[in-house]
């Protein structure tokens, strides 16, 4: 022990005498590699997950806010429309009268973010009848490992029903969706909905060229999220998940309520051609999320879930026909890279 204690004093000391052209850059490339390494390390860890998914958030903010997408409608069921059915859940009769209306005017597709799994009296008949239509998309809940899940509406065709699960990141923000996943239902609600409208504009989903598993719209290619992609080191990435593309705060689609439709006070022209998301966004309802704009809307800082069904639905039609690409990430040899860089450099 005592003869390993002196060469290592030895060793010190000779790099002590050594000449300034050879110590400078020993000093450097070992200072590069200790502050270079901590950092990789603390990030491998997670520790800087948070402050890089703040930085996203305000990246996000700070983007032009997008024109309404044109291609969707939203019918908002709001706390006015609760107060004038005088019930919540709207009863089977409200919905299937609503459903009935739309479909005057020929939308694409209607999505119903709402859960029909019990009848909810009365009009159960005039509401199946009204899930006859193929461009009825319903909802349905994945199982969850505390849960069963919550069905579809009974006798829906597999094909009509969509998960509307959303994914919260460990500070409770929506950022990513989910598009896949392995499941009874497969499709996510909007994904469904999304099909449905790129199907009449003649785009059919096809296997990626870089990757057979990856979706292809279009020219364009969906590379799903990893476990570390970008700014993540801890989420769970099973399924097939993106990087949701917001387009705006607000407004990400023109919007009406439930009684103007059932009063025929809209015009025609917002239905025909479009895809029709049903949801609602009346406060006791409960159903809203906090998002990567919520820090900046002091008024209402978490958005609806039929919003944000909306707000992927416009991502995935707007990437094929507006060239709206998919955000991308460096892989992790780049990002080493960049780093090891940026701390030589300081």
């Amino acid at each position: 022990m005592t003869e390993l204690v002196r060469r290592i004093r030895q060793c010190w000391s000779n790099l002590a005498n050594l000449p300034a052209v050879v110590s400078v850059p020993l000093s450097i490339g070992v200072t590069t590699v200790a502050i270079a390494g901590s950092l990789l390390v603390m990030r491998q860890a997670g520790w800087l997950q948070p402050l890089e998914l703040m930085v996203f958030d305000q990246m996000v903010r700070s983007r032009p806010t997008q024109e309404p997408d044109p291609r969707l409608l939203i019918v908002s069921i709001t706390e006015k429309d609760i107060q004038t059915q005088k019930r919540w859940p709207l009863s089977d009769q409200t919905i299937a009268t609503l459903l009935q209306k739309l479909q005057q005017h020929q939308p694409i597709a209607i999505g119903l973010d709402i859960l029909r799994d019990f009848p909810q009296e009365p009009g159960n008949a005039a509401l199946k009848k009204q899930f006859q239509a193929p461009n009825i998309i319903a909802i349905t809940g994945l199982q969850q490992a505390d849960d069963y899940g919550t069905p579809p509406p009974p006798g829906m065709p597999e094909e009509q029903v969509g998960f509307n699960d959303v994914l919260t990141d460990p500070d409770g923000v929506i950022r990513r969706s989910l598009l896949f996943a392995d499941a009874d239902y497969p499709y996510s609600f909007a994904v469904r909905l999304a099909f449905a409208y790129l199907k009449a504009q003649g785009i059919e989903p096809k296997a990626g060229l870089k990757n057979p598993d990856n979706l292809r719209l279009g020219s364009v290619e969906f590379e799903p999220l990893e476990s570390d992609a970008g700014g993540y080191q801890t989420i769970d990435s099973a399924g097939y998940q993106l990087l949701l593309n917001y387009r705006a705060p607000h407004n990400v689609a023109r919007t009406v309520s439930v009684t103007q439709v059932l009063n025929g006070q809209i015009d025609p022209a917002w239905v025909k051609g479009k895809v029709v998301l049903i949801g609602a966004t009346a406060r006791s309802a409960k159903d809203d999320f906090l998002t990567p704009y919520s820090p900046a809307q002091q008024n209402r800082p978490k958005m609806p879930g039929v919003e944000i069904h909306a707000q992927i639905v416009s991502q995935l039609i707007s990437a094929p026909l507006n060239g709206r690409l998919p955000f991308w990430f460096w892989s992790n040899s780049w990002e080493i890279a960049w780093i090891v860089g940026w701390v030589l450099a300081g």
